[in-house]
């Protein structure tokens, strides 16, 4: 297996393609040759693009995700297993549960500036991105300290690494299922 020091999920894709700010900056800092994403994290960010730019700037922004990447990761069933328990632990959306299981199979940093994924953050490591987006449209604020896992799941990989989100964080959160 490839090695990695850094996954970007959706959200931080779409920053390195389109924010010309410090995010930007930042995000063209971290190593290329050592920096993934699922191919679930890329559909996301390729629907996006087409919605809102068209078909034609869709194409180049896959483009451009596969020059910058040292890897964009196949979905083989062992990651399709992490990420279904991540996604019913946590009850994210299907692109932020590949996101983060990439990042536990990986044991790379998950940089996001996406608060539903900051939020959900357990033991894994997660660099984010909101401090660079300081004042910049689109930076959504996390708020609390995660509560404690209530139960390990069956995957020895997330043991220790996942917590359950209470109905009450889930409303005060804000966010739900993309």
């Amino acid at each position: 297996m490839p090695s990695a020091d850094f996954v970007l999920d959706a959200w931080a894709a779409v920053l390195l393609l389109t924010d010309e700010g410090p995010v930007a900056e930042r995000l063209r800092t971290l190593t290329h040759d050592r920096t993934i994403m699922d191919w679930v994290s890329v559909a996301e960010v390729l629907a996006a693009s087409e919605r809102e730019q068209g078909s034609d700037l869709a194409e180049q922004a896959s483009t451009l995700l596969r020059a910058r990447l040292a890897l964009i990761v196949e979905i083989d069933p062992s990651l399709a297993q992490l990420a279904a328990q991540v996604r019913a632990r946590y009850d994210v959306g299907l692109a932020n549960a590949f996101a983060i299981a990439t990042a536990v199979h990986y044991d790379a940093v998950l940089v996001s500036a996406n608060a539903e994924v900051l939020l959900e953050a357990g033991e894994w490591r997660i660099e984010d991105l909101r401090p660079y987006l300081a004042g910049q449209k689109g930076a959504k604020p996390a708020t609390g300290p995660a509560p404690a896992p209530t139960r390990q799941p069956s995957d020895p990989r997330l043991q220790g690494r996942l917590r359950t989100r209470s109905a009450t964080e889930r409303v005060q959160g804000g966010y739900g299922r993309h």
